[in-house]
């Protein structure tokens, strides 16, 4: 839906009832791997939060770096 990638039978989906991969859900409500990591330069200077990377690449970073940061470091970025 998000990423306009066929969600594979093996794959994690989003927990809602929502047609989306686990990480694409998560990327859309966080923002981009760039928004996370300099949301200043990425978000206002370049105006893309996902660092020139496709959305699902960007969006698998993002479940890494929460996996690594934790949520709520995340929230905090906002």
């Amino acid at each position: 839906m998000l990423c306009e990638e066929a969600i594979l039978p093996w794959e994690d989906r989003s927990p809602t009832n929502l047609p989306m991969h686990q990480e694409c859900g998560l990327r859309e409500v966080l923002g981009g791997i760039g928004h996370l990591t300099d949301h200043a330069y990425w978000c206002r200077t370049v105006r893309d939060p996902d660092m020139g990377l496709p959305y699902r690449q960007s969006a698998r970073l993002v479940l890494e770096w929460v996996n690594e940061h934790g949520v709520e470091a995340a929230v905090e970025r906002g």
